[in-house]
Formats: structure tokens, C-alpha cells, sequence
């Protein structure tokens, strides 16, 4: 099982190595192991790599027009659901611009 997480501010995905109660086991992309809590996790997947859940969010969260975005939902509240990838592809775009 795979997952995508903030560690430090920083967005990451990962493989889970040992899933406890409050916290996780996580090899990250980059072979390192380390331990986060459960609620720094943002997204479970297996359907995909890492890699190719990576490449295809950020390269989908280089399109995203926030300005649009949040004029659309500004004071409102939606339950909206996207794919996973497009998930991940909108909190990468926030993530690259803190004003929002």
C-alpha cells in the first residue's frame, strides 16, 4: 500500500512498511525509512506506482488555474470527489502557492 503525506511542509509519497495504530512505517521514494503519524497521511493508493502517481499530479497541478478555482468555490462549501491523482494534483498546487 502506497501513500501520499506531508512530512516537514512537504509533499511525499511513500510505501508502508508496518501500519499501526497511530503511526506508520514508511519507505519513501527515495529508499529511506522513516516513521510518521497517522495523520500526516493524506491518501492511500495501489493502483499506481509512485513514481507514475507523482509524475502525472504534478504534471496535472502545473495546469491548474487556482484564481479560477478559488473564485469557484469562495465561501462555499462542495463535497466534490476527484481521483486520487487529481486530488493530489490540487494540494500540490496549493501547496506551491500559500496565498490561497
Amino acid at each position: 500500500m502506497n501513500i501520499f503525506y506531508q512530512d516537514s511542509g512537504d509533499l511525499k509519497v511513500g510505501t508502508i512498511i508496518k501500519d499501526g495504530d497511530s503511526s506508520l512505517q514508511v519507505e519513501t521514494q527515495f529508499g529511506k525509512k522513516i516513521k510518521i503519524k497517522s495523520n500526516q497521511v493524506f491518501l492511500r493508493f495501489d493502483h499506481i506506482s509512485l513514481e507514475d502517481f507523482l509524475e502525472a499530479a504534478t504534471s496535472l497541478a502545473s495546469d491548474v488555474d487556482a484564481d479560477l478555482l478559488w473564485e469557484g468555490c469562495e465561501g462555499q462549501e462542495h463535497s466534490l470527489r476527484f481521483s486520487r491523482v487529481v486530488t493530489l494534483a490540487l494540494l500540490f498546487s496549493r501547496n506551491n502557492r500559500p496565498l490561497y
